[in-house]
């Protein structure tokens, strides 16, 4: 049955590699598809909940790319396009920001990238699931900027708080693992680094 906002798609073998850009582990479940079993409904909802399950070290973290290539990492907030009703992207083209469109943005110091990279690396999925959550509405407002000694940004990861979905510049990119309060924790981590714009709590639930 499909919800009214979001619907969940049973992952099967053959489609895994829909989601390449996801680092989430949904477990297989081979054979055809089928609906979940009440013992694996509790367990999928159950798993998608963030814990502490890393404990990598600041040096480990900074290892991942972009944040390995980085010189500067900053939060920014957008503005949509004017003739654009629902969607829009990171208004960065051949690495310039258009500062037309820009809200806000913040250029990060070493202890500020160190929580960040504890939010992104070592806060993770409680553990396995089954079914890949899909967004009906992304409309996103922010981002993580990674640029390079000239300034040029070579390198995003782009955030819909309002619809809990994200999307990275390239395949190349370590997110994390964006589990169900991962969003929350990023929401308040641009509050408080000063960045309000889009940072509203999501506009859409499971109850509605």
């Amino acid at each position: 049955m499909i919800e009214y906002k979001k619907m969940r798609i049973l992952i099967i073998l053959l489609l895994l590699g829909i989601f390449s850009n996801l680092t989430a582990q949904p477990t297989v479940i081979k054979g055809e598809v089928r609906h979940l079993t009440a013992e694996e409904k509790i367990m999928d909802s159950a798993n998608r909940h963030c814990i502490e399950t890393n404990s990598y070290t600041p040096k480990q973290r900074l290892q991942n790319y972009p944040f390995n290539r980085a010189k500067q990492v900053q939060l920014l907030s957008f503005d949509m396009p004017a003739n654009v009703i629902m969607g829009g992207e990171v208004p960065v083209k051949k690495g310039i920001i258009n500062q037309e469109r820009v809200k806000e943005i913040i250029t990060l110091s070493a202890s500020q990238i160190d929580s960040l990279t504890h939010i992104l690396y070592n806060i993770s999925y409680q553990g396995p699931f089954f079914t890949i959550d899909e967004g009906l509405c992304y409309s996103p407002r922010n981002a993580i900027l990674f640029n390079d000694s000239k300034g040029k940004t070579f390198a995003f990861i782009e955030v819909c708080f309002q619809c809990t979905g994200n999307r990275l510049s390239s395949k190349k990119v370590k997110g994390g693992d964006f589990c169900d309060e991962k969003y929350e924790l990023l929401r308040n981590y641009f509050r408080n680094a000063g960045v309000l714009f889009g940072t509203e709590k999501r506009i859409y639930s499971d109850e509605e």
